[in-house]
């Protein structure tokens, strides 16, 4: 007697996992597939940053984008406000000091304006680098007292 062979062509399913969503192998089985959202990983990319729209335009406006993938592209509206008074801020320290750059190597004073717990400080510093520092006390102060308010707009990012 001869046997029938049957002849069954084998057959693929392709799961389409959702967004946010991955396979949970430990609970999967062929017949049943779980799904588990996946845990909140570290952004290896500012790209991978949502809703991140707010940027510094052409003569220093402050706008949104609806995209959110440039990488210039800041998070909130007060912090791209910050940056670009920091970036002000920085062209005025340079320009007020003249040659002299800050040398944190010297073991010399630098009168540094800082935000120490939320609040705006003049300090003697010698040894770690600050963003506003000055090589006189005299200079620092006046700077201070000139841009206040431009210090304060940056005061998250000092």
């Amino acid at each position: 007697m001869k046997k029938n062979k049957i002849n069954m062509e084998t057959k693929q399913i392709k799961i389409e996992v959702p967004q946010g969503y991955e396979i949970d192998k430990d609970k999967s089985t062929f017949e049943n597939i779980i799904l588990k959202p996946i845990e909140n990983k570290l952004p290896l990319s500012v790209k991978e940053i949502k809703g991140r729209c707010w940027f510094i335009k052409d003569y220093g406006e402050i706008d949104c984008r609806l995209h959110d993938d440039d990488i210039s592209n800041l998070s909130t509206e007060p912090r791209a406000k910050a940056f670009l008074a920091l970036m002000q801020l920085v062209e005025l320290r340079d320009a007020w000091n003249g040659d002299w750059r800050a040398d944190w190597k010297d073991g010399n004073n630098k009168y540094c304006i800082l935000n120490f717990n939320n609040s705006i400080k003049l300090d003697v510093n010698v040894s770690y680098s600050t963003i506003l520092h000055f090589k006189k006390r005299e200079l620092a102060e006046k700077f201070l007292a000139q841009f206040e308010d431009l210090i304060n707009e940056a005061k998250e990012l000092l």
